[in-house]
């Protein structure tokens, strides 16, 4: 088995996480509770639950920068060495043998670092001069230098939250070496809006060194709190951007790498969905709805998308048995459109049922029992959220089921948190601890890319094995565009754009027909407008258990990046994974092409001439890449992937002279081939499950070649190509 490390790392301080225990103890943030194995679990609240490293993990893979996590131990030096770049978020109590190890490292060429929220590093290692700790009053946030990339307040907001109310910060000052890029500013009082909050100036917020950026407040914190309800950022939310406010902060995040020696990560990348600029994954919720009508329209134009089954046995006042059939049958006449489980979190008698306990577990059982269906994926119906019980009975179902990929729970919220509720707040009758406002998006995160979420206790740190994320739900025109364009500035373009976002819009049948939606029309042109713009944007769109198995295949990769011109692609896990792309640099001249040469052959599937896709990698094997730019002599496909067609594979032999492409269709699709001899005679063979069609083809004479795949319609097939020269063997 092979074993590469990756370029970058996020350092995991086991020492610090003790040290929040403590401290959590001491003043009271903790909460105990009974968890599903049936022993007390007691959670850590607030920032002691040390959930940076994966709110830093999370946004790496935003930005499709691979990541290894490695922990603070007396053989970090050893495992430091392979990496160049190493992020440290929140690590406030690390030993001084990993100090003085961290040092060390730095002092090396070509080694940079990157620290966010609590640290016991030296200012001096840091390119400060000071670094005094405090506990703000409110929120913390950016005022852009003139030094940084958003000094323009007619484009830019002045003010932007980006760390917790109360979580400890630092007022830093800047040495003669380091440029602050933004100040650190303290919001409180009226929090309505930046205007109205009261705002108080703290110190350097962000400084950029030779080989050093800090944040000085807890920054990932706040990012991986907030995905997984653990904060409550209902005061803040709707300052600005409210269903990108946690996109824009990764916006910034990038563009303030991007001064620094950090943007080398930009240059190569395994991309997380190839040629595709974001991914649209369509779920509907079918509640007391028949009406096929959405479920037609996906059906007849290839269009993959989850829909959510009540089970009537469990909510019997929110569908029928004759309505679950209607759906387990129209969904099983194709294999794109996913069947999983609406389940339930309020409309039972008792709202935290299955939210607590073995309760979450025991629905998708039982609900597959009644329902005939092993669910492997689920959405929440009704808003009702414990917290932190809802984790703990994640845990449990992920732990007892490895077929569930994951879940859509975390977006709005019927709050009961640590056990509080307040009978002013009532949600469907039910006492809460605070309720979404959802005036302006129901995006409670506005952070758009799927996620674990993190069981953080005094006996437990443990990430997720599923996903979860975002969405919105029956959204006009309007918010269909908001949401896919991403814009974060005053002044929209795309300049402003963040690449990677992956929408969830959810669509209720309810509503298919119903006039009191879009002037009397019902929601199916809002579906039917979604669907398209997402085809125009070049948005991959896939169901549910798709894209989750697309982001464990994605995880599980691993890439280092020997130089410039080598490139290895490892795939550590038991299964076979293919279709992804590498991104490399934009060709400096316009004749000319990145080629790829890997031990199997060149790599002939070339898109915008900077992104390739990887051969099928098998278990355990490692493909090593060498890149030059040159003009290729060699058969190419240059056309990216949509809805109906993918490009999983496209190798050039040269011993063969031969191109060999696995591409998955639906339907009937054409493949371009191109960089043909004009006019030459080819065979192609055509290999489909037990099909297989074989014909002799001529190149036109601008040497290319249409490929026709004629496949079902009611599902996706994979194609084998071959095609050879006439005469060559």
């Amino acid at each position: 088995m092979y074993a590469i490390m990756q370029n970058v790392a996020i350092l995991f301080s086991p020492s610090s996480r003790a040290a929040y225990i403590h401290q959590a103890e001491a003043c009271g943030a903790i909460y105990t509770f009974r968890s599903a194995w049936g022993d007390d679990r007691t959670w850590l609240k607030g920032e002691y639950a040390y959930l940076a490293p994966n709110g830093a993990s999370v946004m790496l893979h935003r930005h499709a920068i691979k990541h290894d996590l490695i922990t603070e131990s007396p053989q970090l030096a050893d495992k430091l060495s392979a990496y160049q770049f190493l992020l440290i978020p929140n690590a406030g109590h690390m030993e001084q043998e990993t100090i003085a190890t961290l040092s060390a490292w730095l002092a090396q060429p070509d080694h940079h670092l990157l620290v966010t929220g609590k640290t016991n590093l030296p200012p001096a290692l840091l390119g400060l001069r000071s670094l005094t700790p405090i506990t703000p009053a409110g929120f913390t946030g950016w005022k852009w230098t003139d030094d940084s990339p958003y000094p323009d307040t007619h484009i830019w907001e002045p003010y932007y939250i980006s760390a917790y109310s109360g979580h400890r910060a630092y007022a830093a000052e800047a040495a003669s070496t380091g440029h602050v890029l933004a100040e650190l500013w303290e919001f409180s009082g009226d929090l309505n809006s930046a205007a109205t909050a009261q705002k108080r100036r703290i110190g350097a917020g962000i400084v950029v060194s030779e080989r050093v950026v800090t944040f000085t407040n807890q920054f990932f914190e706040f990012l991986a709190g907030t995905l997984q309800a653990h904060l409550n950022v209902e005061a803040i939310r709707h300052w600005h951007h409210p269903t990108h406010w946690g996109d824009t902060l990764a916006y910034f995040f990038k563009g303030i790498l991007l001064q620094t020696p950090w943007s080398r990560l930009w240059d190569i990348q395994l991309k997380p969905f190839g040629a595709y600029r974001g991914v649209l994954s369509l779920r509907h919720d079918v509640d007391t709805s028949a009406d096929v009508g959405m479920l037609a329209l996906e059906a007849a134009t290839a269009t993959p998308a989850t829909w959510d089954i009540i089970d009537p046995q469990v909510s019997p006042g929110d569908a029928t048995p004759e309505q679950a059939e209607i759906w387990l049958r129209e969904t099983g006449k194709v294999d794109f459109l996913e069947a999983g489980l609406h389940n339930d979190s309020m409309h039972t008698g008792d709202p935290s049922r299955y939210l607590y306990g073995t309760g979450l577990y025991d629905h998708f059982q039982s609900s597959g029992r009644h329902l005939g269906l092993s669910f492997q994926t689920g959405g929440r119906h009704g808003a009702c959220h414990l917290h932190p019980e809802t984790i703990d009975a994640m845990d449990y179902l992920y732990a007892q089921a490895p077929e569930i990929e994951g879940l859509c729970t975390f977006c709005f919220y019927a709050m009961v948190e640590y056990g509080v509720r307040h009978p002013e707040i009532t949600y469907a009758g039910h006492p809460l601890t605070y309720m979404t406002d959802t005036h302006a998006t129901i995006a409670t995160q506005g952070f758009w890319f799927p996620f674990h979420a993190v069981v953080s206790t005094k006996e437990e740190y443990k990430i997720l094995r599923g996903w979860d994320l975002t969405h919105e739900y029956d959204c006009n025109y309007e918010l269909i565009e908001t949401v896919y364009y991403s814009h974060h500035s005053r002044r929209p373009s795309d300049e402003d754009r963040l690449e990677n976002g992956v929408y969830t819009l959810q669509y209720h049948p309810l509503f298919t027909r119903d006039p009191a939606y879009n002037r009397g029309k019902g929601t199916l042109s809002y579906l039917a407008y979604a669907i398209a713009l997402a085809d125009r944007l070049q948005y991959w769109i896939a169901n549910k258990v798709t894209l989750y198995r697309h982001m464990c295949d994605y995880q599980d990769l691993k890439i280092r990046v020997i130089d410039p011109h080598c490139v290895q692609v490892l795939n550590p896990s038991p299964r076979s994974i293919e279709g992804f792309m590498l991104q490399l640099p934009a060709p400096q001249l316009p004749a000319a092409m990145w080629q790829v040469r890997t031990e199997l052959g060149w790599l002939a599937h070339v898109v915008d001439g900077r992104l390739v896709t990887l051969p099928p990698l098998t278990p355990g094997q490692m493909v090593q890449c060498n890149i030059t730019a040159e003009a290729a002599s060699y058969p190419l496909i240059r056309q990216p992937g949509h809805k109906g067609i993918d490009i999983l594979a496209a190798l050039y032999q040269p011993a063969q002279d031969s191109l060999l492409v696995n591409v998955r269709t639906i339907g009937q699709q054409t493949l371009l081939i191109e960089n043909l001899t004009p006019s030459q005679t080819y065979y192609l063979k055509q290999q489909m499950a037990a099909l297989e069609i074989s014909q002799t083809i001529d190149a036109n004479p601008r040497g290319q070649i249409t490929c026709t795949l004629a496949g079902s319609t009611a599902h996706y097939e994979t194609t084998q190509l071959t095609l050879t020269k006439a005469g060559v063997i």
